[in-house]
């Protein structure tokens, strides 16, 4: 938070930008309290909810979230590709591994 004596000894152009850096601040808190209360509400361990933090965090820098805007998440279709595509993958895994 800036004091008034702060803003009052700051050059105009400076305060807007300090005023628009202070807005992005308290937006990107807001947008983390809701993730972090829609994990909780979802029943994800504190665990969890770090892994799935970490895992957006590397995705976002990585530029590997645009799916995001075009792709449903419709149940059907998330079984289909359980049993189609990750099941071969799993049962691979233990075969190698036995």
């Amino acid at each position: 938070m800036i004091s008034n004596e702060h803003k009052s000894n700051t050059p105009k152009e400076e305060e807007e930008k300090e005023d628009e850096q202070e807005e992005k601040v308290d937006k990107n808190s807001k947008d983390f309290l809701q993730f972090v209360a829609f994990a909780m509400k979802m029943r994800l361990s504190f665990s969890q909810i770090e892994e799935f933090g970490k895992f957006l965090q590397n995705a976002y820098k990585e530029e590997k979230l645009k799916f995001l805007s075009s792709c449903t998440f419709d149940e059907r279709l998330l079984s289909k590709i359980a049993q189609g595509v990750f099941k071969n993958l799993f049962e691979e895994n233990l075969k190698e591994k036995l």
